[in-house]
């Protein structure tokens, strides 16, 4: 008889046990709160009356997935996952483990870790910028330094002004700033990455018509091109791209099509070019979508790495690990390995984590009611309990 007053205080320690869990973890990055759930106890089924009483038990611990708030970090190395999934670990020791908590570092290899040493899996992007899902890999934070990449079209938009009087000095010479009516500088890569600026000289022979004298880094130009304009300012048939020859030998083409004669500034806009600088490594970090990237001193950025997120079947069932990290059971089934906002995964923020999930409020309210309870079973086993003792000595 006295054994529901103990299921009682039982149920009521387990629940207190989940509350104050969740109010000492309402702090840390990526916890997921839990909850008791209940089941009353009979020790033979029947009616209401004929039933046999035995108390309550607890029939599940479980954990809710819902959404931790986001809270914006300086640091480059912070994830935080905005929808469903996790971030899947490799241990020291090869095992397989799953976490919320983005907080990653360097460590003296350059891979990204946890503080625990876990190390972060992604996956690897090649030359042509393919993610390759093929297989998880640790994310390494190393690159060399990218090679120059000669440029192949130069283009702008520019406008000449049509209001412009004619130079003073009719006989063009790329020294004489009377000689021309203005020079607009293009930059330009040669095969080993140096930059090469394109420098067009625009003569106004007279009016409506233009010509433009182009050379390389203030050597004599070698190429030139005429144009002829008409309302509203624009180019009188199609304007040929002109062949520049760069030091090393790249041909480059200046594409000139985009001019235009109007009665304003001249301005020069818009300026394309493909090819690069040679650049060095001046950075790396994650960004959005769970890349990792390198940025170079050229001003262009290389993505490494994209994060790997799991999902699966049944979330419920995974195992809490400690550390802020879970692993797989056979319920859970197979995880489903993916991508930044594929798959049904969620969006990979950079410089975000996402703190726990715990509403203190009701944290705290569970606490005060999990005593409560436990305070009530305690009458209950100590009524049980004088009355067990009173049948005892009436029936000695």
């Amino acid at each position: 008889m006295s054994s529901i007053g103990i299921t009682g205080l039982e149920a009521s320690r387990s629940q207190l046990e989940t509350a104050s869990q969740n109010v000492t973890n309402a702090e840390t990055t990526g916890f997921k709160s839990f909850r008791t759930m209940l089941k009353d106890v009979y020790s033979s089924v029947g009616t209401a009356g004929t039933a046999g009483m035995a108390g309550v038990s607890v029939q599940a611990q479980e954990q809710q997935f819902s959404q931790g708030q986001l809270v914006h970090t300086n640091n480059p190395f912070d994830l935080a996952i905005e929808g469903d999934g996790f971030f899947a670990l490799r241990s020291p020791s090869g095992r397989r483990f799953y976490s919320r908590a983005g907080v990653f570092h360097l460590d003296v290899q350059r891979r990204l870790t946890t503080p625990d040493g876990m190390l972060l899996q992604g996956f690897a992007i090649d030359d042509r910028g393919m993610v390759d899902q093929s297989r998880l890999k640790d994310m390494v934070a190393v690159a060399g330094s990218i090679g120059g990449k000669a440029s192949t079209t130069v283009s702008a938009v520019i406008n000449l002004n049509a209001d412009a009087e004619l130079p003073q000095n009719p006989s063009f010479d790329h020294v004489a700033p009377d000689t021309y009516n203005w020079v607009a500088g293009l930059n330009s890569y040669d095969a080993s990455g140096r930059r090469h600026v394109l420098n067009a000289y625009f003569v106004k022979n007279k009016e409506d018509e233009w010509t433009a004298h182009v050379g390389v880094d203030g050597a004599t130009p070698g190429v030139k091109s005429q144009f002829t304009f008409q309302a509203p300012g624009k180019p009188v048939g199609p304007v040929n791209p002109l062949d520049v020859l760069l030091p090393d030998g790249t041909t480059v083409k200046l594409s000139l099509a985009q001019i235009s004669q109007m009665p304003l500034d001249y301005s020069l806009r818009d300026v394309t070019a493909d090819g690069r600088q040679a650049g060095n490594v001046i950075r790396i970090d994650l960004a959005d979508h769970g890349y990792l990237r390198a940025s170079y001193s050229n001003g262009d950025a290389v993505n490494l790495y994209q994060v790997a997120l799991a999902a699966f079947p049944n979330q419920n069932a995974l195992r809490v690990s400690g550390g802020n990290t879970w692993s797989d059971s056979e319920k859970t089934g197979a995880p489903l390995l993916a991508s930044s906002g594929t798959s049904g995964c969620g969006h990979v923020r950079a410089s975000v984590l996402e703190g726990s999930n715990v509403e203190i409020s009701r944290a705290l309210t569970d606490v005060m009611v999990a005593q409560r309870n436990f305070q009530l079973n305690a009458r209950v086993y100590k009524a049980e309990d004088s009355l067990h003792q009173v049948l005892v000595n009436m029936a000695s």
